[in-house]
């Protein structure tokens, strides 16, 4: 990921995660959030801050920082450089990004949204808030086709509805 696309993800501390139940898209917004965590570090962290040379320790040593246990990497920073800690830890409460599961095709898929929010809180130390799930549906393609929006095409379909509800809940 880009900075520029994390920083504007990050700008409203709010962001909307759209994923669907597979296996690599979770994990994929998993990791999108994990970038998160550590682009948030690395603006909380003063470059000659021993938190900064904790952090670029880790680089050199060649550890891929996508292995590292965020909660253990904070304790130590915590330990090493309290202030720095401080001021990520500010940071990182603004952090309430928000979750869309997208495109299910069964009802049991819906609980890989739970099991994504809980891997975000234990190895991330972030909330992941959830929106809502969509699931998939053929009047999408045909709205598509016809150029209007699902909403506009059938309101009253699942899918509008779900999208409905989703705005709602995001007011």
């Amino acid at each position: 990921t880009s900075f520029n696309t994390m920083d504007m993800f990050l700008l409203s501390g709010q962001g909307i995660i759209v994923t669907t139940p597979t296996l690599t898209a979770t994990l994929n917004a998993y990791l999108f959030l994990k970038n998160a965590v550590f682009r948030i570090m690395s603006a909380s962290f003063a470059k000659k801050s021993p938190a900064f040379q904790y952090l670029e320790t880790l680089r050199k040593d060649g550890e891929s920082l996508q292995k590292v246990y965020i909660p253990r990497l904070v304790e130590n920073i915590k330990k090493i450089d309290p202030e720095s800690y401080d001021i990520y830890m500010k940071r990182i409460k603004g952090l309430q990004p928000r979750l869309i599961l997208n495109m299910l095709e069964d009802p049991k898929d819906a609980a890989k949204a739970g099991k994504l929010r809980h891997s975000c809180r234990e190895y991330l130390g972030i909330n992941l808030d959830h929106l809502g799930i969509m699931y998939r549906d053929e009047l999408q393609t045909i709205a598509l086709n016809s150029r209007l929006p699902i909403i506009s095409y059938k309101p009253n379909s699942v899918l509008s509805q779900a999208i409905f509800r989703i705005a709602d809940k995001n007011n």
